[in-house]
């Protein structure tokens, strides 16, 4: 069985999110705009699930 990789996340509104770390089966993370990332400012997990209980929304 594959060991899964821990991921950080400071996303408080996110429903993965337990404790600051992504508990989500698996995740995606895709380029903004163009499809090219020249940064990590120009990436976006795509996995996120918006939070009710956690949402200032």
């Amino acid at each position: 069985m594959d060991k899964k990789m821990p991921v950080k996340c400071s996303v408080t509104n996110c429903q993965y999110n337990d404790n600051k770390m992504c508990v989500a089966d698996s995740i995606e993370v895709n380029a903004m705009g163009d499809g090219r990332a020249r940064t990590s400012d120009g990436t976006c997990c795509t996995t996120f699930v918006s939070s009710k209980s956690n949402s200032a929304f």
